[in-house]
């Protein structure tokens, strides 16, 4: 009895070792197939990983590019995006550092846009992604306090950043998104501290104030022949000072006399569009909330026309005023700055005026042979000969 018993629960210890052998493995294979899949997933995303690495290495390239070429372009107006008169007419208008930084940035998002446009279009990736426009890009200096220095090692760079509030889209070989915000330091480039030395040198210097004090003592006559030259002194005065006191050894100052009316009678002096309205835009500076300012409207901007309304004289004394637009041009040789037409190139800055020279404390006096058998001249100062006097 007890040995038929024991041969009879055998089958049953034998299915019960099967079954729990299946359900192990079963369990097993479960495991093995989630932990493949897991790690599948993983090495799959990898390229795509590494695509878009790619994609933002190359942006972080042109938002570099986009500053250095901007920063050449800045300069050379004078601190905005277009031609920048630090002295126009009777006023003195230097751009304001919020004023730079706003055309600074607005003009390396033009760029920005642009190289991403391209990029877009499979010109340089040959990736399939899709790059939103960037619709904020900020300039940070290193402080007006460390770029006012006469020394300029700790404001030879800068950062810039640019974001347009999205994501960048990779569509193969899997779809990846991610933040296009970006940033970059640029290095070995003295924007900031050419500006900033200029801007603090401004204060009790005044280009404008110099020349008319070089060129007019009260009470003292001039004569006709001396004024260029005094002109010329005082521009040479102030490039002997920014060379010498305002900024270092690696930066040549240089001037150009555009027109100096009184003595050559130019026409290029008059009408000159110098003025611009006060600045109250803002900087789009933050990621998170993206101001984009209005555009300037051209017609609101003040027209500064010079007109030619000195009276002849008979006494020969010309004792009104006069107009002279010239330009100071201060390059940087420490450091070649890559443009986007990939040459290298030195910065520099130039400071245009349109100013208006005031003789009326100090008349220009000269003389001029009539002769009496020619019906006598009626000459001003640069062969001008004007109208007669509507009476």
């Amino acid at each position: 009895m007890k040995k038929g018993v024991s041969f009879s629960v055998i089958p049953i210890i034998a299915l019960l070792g099967v079954l729990a052998l299946s359900i192990w493995a079963g369990y097993q294979l479960s495991i093995g197939s989630s932990y493949n899949k897991r790690y599948g997933d993983v090495f799959s995303e990898d390229p795509s990983v590494f695509k878009m690495e790619t994609v933002k290495k190359i942006l972080e390239d042109g938002l570099k590019f986009s500053a250095q070429d901007a920063s050449l372009e800045i300069a050379a107006n004078g601190g905005t995006g277009s031609t920048t008169f630090w002295y126009c007419a009777y006023e003195d208008k230097i751009p304001t550092p919020e004023e730079v930084k706003y055309h600074f940035s607005n003009l390396i998002k033009t760029s920005l846009n642009a190289y991403a446009k391209n990029s877009n279009a499979g010109d340089l990736f040959e990736i399939n992604v899709d790059i939103p426009e960037y619709t904020c890009t900020g300039v940070y200096d290193n402080g007006e306090s460390k770029c006012s220095s006469r020394d300029s090692s700790e404001c030879e760079d800068f950062w810039v950043t640019a974001t347009g509030n999205s994501q960048i889209i990779l569509k193969e070989p899997n779809v990846l998104k991610e933040d296009d915000s970006i940033s970059a330091i640029i290095p070995q480039n003295r924007f900031w501290w050419i500006y900033y030395r200029l801007y603090d040198d401004y204060n009790g210097n005044s280009v404008h104030e110099q020349i008319q004090n070089s060129v007019c003592v009260p009470g003292e006559s001039i004569n006709r022949g001396e004024v260029r030259g005094r002109i010329e002194s005082a521009l040479n005065e102030v490039c002997r000072r920014y060379e010498n006191s305002v900024l270092d050894g690696y930066v040549d100052c240089s001037y150009e006399i555009d027109c100096f009316f009184e003595m050559d009678g130019s026409r290029n002096c008059l009408n000159t569009l110098c003025s611009r309205e006060p600045f109250n835009e803002e900087l789009c500076d933050s990621p998170e909330v993206v101001r984009v300012a209005g555009k300037t409207n051209d017609n609101d901007v003040e027209k500064v026309f010079f007109q030619d309304c000195t009276p002849y004289r008979e006494d020969h004394s010309y004792s009104d005023t006069d107009w002279l637009r010239f330009r100071i041009v201060l390059k940087d040789s420490k450091y070649n700055i890559p443009s986007m037409s990939k040459d290298l190139k030195n910065l520099v800055w130039k400071i245009q005026g349109a100013i208006i020279i005031d003789y009326n404390q100090c008349p220009i006096e000269w003389t001029v042979n009539i002769d009496p058998c020619s019906g006598g001249s009626n000459e001003l100062p640069g062969g001008v000969t004007p109208e007669p006097p509507p009476y």
